[in-house]
């Protein structure tokens, strides 16, 4: 059991296109002093967090990475709404429901939650945000209020309207996340 650690999978979007989602994320900081998301590469969450051993999920990404490339043509694009406020105190850019991308993302969450399952000890992610409660999105910022989100949304204007996914990543988060650490990533190219 030494070997279980706190990890998650996520999809990470092209280099060109984090550039303009951490601005924004600098942005939301800036108003609400929730540095949270600075915490994360700019990503999108395929698999929330969950308790297991690394090796496991290792291998079932690397194996699920050889089957990535016949099931899903790559590059993976999505479309991405404007920014939108979360109540009670999210903001992110939500994966539109009606594009390619949004499919080929939610075939990877579906793969990967059948493929972990006998390895996962305790599954962190609510069961309403799992299967067809899987909402595709990128963070911008935690901790945002009605009185932040009117004035970031009236100083900002829509940052990103598509990207693509350039790796899958193996999240592994510190043992006392979220203290103002960062997670530690392993990646595999798609």
């Amino acid at each position: 059991m030494c070997d279980i650690k706190r990890l998650a999978i996520f999809a990470l979007i092209s280099s060109s296109d984090t550039h303009l989602v951490r601005l924004e994320q600098h942005y939301l900081t800036s108003l609400t002093g929730n540095s949270m998301a600075l915490g994360f590469p700019v990503h999108i969450t395929v698999k929330g967090r969950f308790l297991a051993n690394q090796n496991a999920v290792e291998k079932v990404i690397s194996d699920a990475g050889l089957s990535i490339g016949s099931n899903i043509p790559t590059p993976i694009c999505v479309q991405l709404s404007e920014p939108k406020y979360i109540a009670p105190q999210l903001s992110w850019l939500e994966v539109l429901p009606s594009s390619e991308g949004f499919s080929q993302l939610t075939f990877l969450h579906q793969l990967f939650e059948q493929r972990i399952k006998e390895f996962v000890v305790e599954d962190e992610v609510p069961e309403a945000h799992k299967n067809s409660g899987f909402c595709p999105h990128i963070t911008l910022g935690w901790g945002v209020t009605p009185q932040t989100w009117q004035e970031y949304s009236t100083n900002r204007k829509h940052i990103l309207e598509q990207t693509q996914i350039s790796h899958i990543a193996l999240a592994c988060y510190p043992y006392n996340w979220p203290i103002n650490e960062s997670v530690d990533l392993a990646t595999i190219p798609v």
